[in-house]
């Protein structure tokens, strides 16, 4: 399955996915507002099969209705169903076409910029560090390197989790929601002209993957993976990490050797 790889900067605007389930509730209220009103007076309507308007007829005549597919086996007879369905119903129809209409432009529009926000952050990466995982580790890590002094514009966070993603942005570096296990999300982090990535995901099997990646695509980038159990430091090693990182062990070792001294 080809994954959707989305971009996140700082400052972004963040309401679209709110605006598209407002239009769409209100789609459905309009659909609702005309049902009723044909269910109220489903007498004004004739079935040319039988003769029956039943509430399922009546919902089938609004679905056709609003979209313009009209049948002609309901019609309205009645003098209200015919002025409801010649006014307030076309213009119900009018609303739910341009709503859809306008979505689907903003849509594609959204994706068009996106493409280009995505080649300008592309142009930009220079020796850059990309951080996949954004969990107490991967915060820890992209804090540090900006207090050390290190560009905001040459951070790149990967999380799988939009929220995640989205939160990153809020140190001021980019981030995007992919799964930095597969190749097409490194090469949009623009793996192959990083300084270095950190694999700092909570999971060993996902940080070993990370890294195989990693050094497939580009050997000369230095690679920092977290493991969690110990008896994975070698299989971590092994998958071409520059450095294992352990924040368990190293925390255990502090901690005994604050007791013992």
């Amino acid at each position: 399955m080809v994954q959707r790889i989305r971009l996140f900067l700082p400052g972004q605007r963040r309401g679209f996915p709110r605006v598209l389930l407002m239009r769409a509730l209100m789609v459905v209220a309009i659909i609702t507002a005309v049902f009723c009103v044909f269910y109220i007076d489903r007498s004004g309507l004739a079935d040319q099969s039988d003769g029956i308007v039943d509430t399922l007829d009546v919902l089938y005549f609004t679905v056709i209705t609003v979209t313009t597919v009209g049948y002609g086996d309901i019609v309205p007879v009645s003098a209200f169903a015919r002025l409801f369905d010649a006014f307030a119903v076309t213009f119900a129809r009018l609303l739910i076409w341009f709503t859809l209409l306008r979505t689907t432009y903003e849509i594609a529009l959204a994706r068009y910029i996106e493409g280009l926000r995505m080649r300008r952050l592309k142009e930009r990466l220079r020796g850059h560090v990309i951080v996949c995982g954004y969990g107490e580790l991967g915060r820890a890590t992209v804090r540090h390197l900006l207090e050390a002094g290190f560009p905001r514009e040459q951070v790149v966070v990967l999380d799988v989790d939009e929220m995640s993603a989205q939160e990153a942005t809020e140190s001021g570096v980019a981030a995007l929601r992919a799964d930095a296990t597969k190749e097409d999300s490194l090469r949009a982090a623009d793996i192959a002209n990083a300084k270095a990535l950190v694999a700092a995901t909570g999971r060993d099997d996902t940080n070993i993957l990370i890294c195989l990646t990693a050094k497939a695509l580009a050997p000369s980038v230095q690679v920092v993976g977290r493991v969690k159990q110990a008896e994975n430091l070698k299989l971590m090693s092994h998958s071409g990490a520059d450095k294992v990182v352990s924040p368990e062990q190293i925390a255990g070792e502090q901690i005994a050797h604050h007791i013992t001294s």
